[in-house]
């Protein structure tokens, strides 16, 4: 017996399978640049995209394009944009990366602060440089 999608808490998803579609929706010049003002027309376009290069299972597919449209206008924000700017692969990686799991409520969505704060920490912590470590003798 299979268990219905609820749309309140998002299961999470691959990291890969989250990046593949932000990079897709930035190669079709509809991904971040538009995302502040996505309309419901475009959702629908983007979700009609979606399902047509989707090829896995059909709950995993909601959590993916869940996730998808709600982290979409945190890459468009003002604080992201820096590091964007410099690195925007590795921070599209990284955001993947942390949305992939991050909780996500479809009411709310992403907890925007902590989300952009969590970026922006792990991009900062990729910058410095590691010093190896002393080995005991």
């Amino acid at each position: 017996m299979s268990t219905p999608w609820n749309p309140t808490d998002v299961a999470p998803v691959a990291a890969l399978e989250l990046c593949a579609q932000i990079r897709l929706a930035d190669a079709d010049g509809r991904g971040l640049a538009a995302s502040l003002s996505l309309t419901e027309l475009d959702i629908s376009r983007m979700e009609c995209m979606f399902w047509r290069t989707y090829a896995g299972q059909t709950s995993q597919g909601h959590a993916v394009f869940a996730r998808f449209i709600c982290l979409q206008p945190i890459l468009a924000a003002r604080r992201l944009s820096d590091l964007l700017e410099a690195q925007r692969d590795r921070t599209i990686e990284t955001a993947c990366a942390i949305a992939s799991e991050f909780p996500l409520n479809m009411q709310w969505g992403f907890n925007r602060q902590k989300l952009i704060n969590a970026i922006r920490l792990t991009m900062t912590e990729l910058a410095l440089p590691h010093e190896p470590l002393a080995v005991a003798a």
